[in-house]
C-alpha cells in the first residue's frame, strides 16, 4: 500500500455450524474479545457479531457478519434465512468426539450444500486442539475430509488462541481473490512436497553411509 492510499471495505457473511458444545461460540467470543470464556454455556436462539480485518496485499479491509446457531443445531431446525446470503460457511467439530466430526461429514455439510445458494466458501475448524492428547479423530482422516470437499481447514483452538485467526485470513483471502489464494495454497504444497523429497532423499543417504 502506498501513502494516501485507501482500503476499500467489503460485508461477508459467515455462519458457523456444528454440533453442539464444539466450541463454536467460543471461537468467536476468541476472535471478537480475544478472551476465552470458561463460563461458557449453550444458548438458545441465533446470535450475530462483527469482526473487521484488515488485508493489506489486496487493500482491502474485510467485515465478518459472523452467525452463530447457538444451541438451534440440537433440534435440526436452523431456519434457512440463517443461512440466506452467506458467502462463507464455517463447519466446526471437536477433536475429542468423533460423533461431532461425523456430524459434520454426514449432516452440516449438506446442509450448506442444500441451503446456501450461489458461490460460497467451505471453512473446517478441528476445535480444542489443546487436547490432543485426548482426540479421538485421527488428524490423516480430517485432511483426507478437508481435502476431498475442498475445505479450507485448521486445527484450532479458543483456549489457547491457535488457528482461529488463521483460518479467518485464509477463508479472507480466499473470497477476495480466489485465483492468487489457489496460486498461494499450490506453492505452499510444493515446499511441502519438496520438503518430504528432501526428507527422502536425507534418508537414502543416511542408509547407505550407515552401512
Amino acid at each position: 500500500m502506498t501513502d494516501g492510499e485507501e482500503f476499500s471495505e467489503r460485508k461477508v457473511k459467515v455462519v458457523l455450524l456444528g454440533e453442539a458444545r464444539v466450541g463454536k461460540t467460543s471461537i468467536i467470543t476468541r476472535i471478537i474479545k480475544d478472551t476465552f470464556d470458561y463460563n461458557c454455556l449453550s444458548s438458545s436462539g441465533a446470535s450475530f457479531s462483527q469482526k473487521l480485518m484488515v488485508f493489506d496485499d489486496l487493500s482491502t479491509k474485510v467485515n465478518f457478519l459472523i452467525w452463530d446457531t447457538v444451541g438451534q443445531e440440537k433440534f435440526r431446525s436452523i431456519s434457512k434465512i440463517f443461512y440466506r446470503d452467506a458467502a462463507i460457511a464455517v463447519l466446526v467439530f471437536d477433536i475429542t468426539d468423533s460423533n461431532s466430526f461425523q456430524e459434520v461429514k454426514n449432516f452440516w455439510i449438506n446442509e450448506v450444500k442444500t441451503n446456501i445458494g450461489g458461490k460460497y466458501i467451505l471453512g473446517l475448524a478441528a476445535n480444542k486442539s489443546d487436547l490432543v492428547d485426548k482426540a479421538d479423530v485421527s488428524e490423516q482422516e480430517i485432511k483426507d475430509f478437508a481435502q476431498k470437499e475442498g475445505l479450507i481447514f485448521k486445527f484450532t483452538s479458543a483456549l489457547n488462541n491457535t488457528g482461529i485467526n488463521e483460518l479467518f485470513q485464509d477463508l479472507g483471502k480466499k473470497y477476495l481473490d480466489p485465483e492468487g489464494f489457489k496460486a498461494e495454497e499450490n506453492q505452499r504444497q510444493s515446499i511441502v512436497i519438496d520438503r518430504a523429497t528432501i526428507n527422502s532423499e536425507s534418508m537414502k543417504k543416511t542408509k547407505k553411509k550407515c552401512c
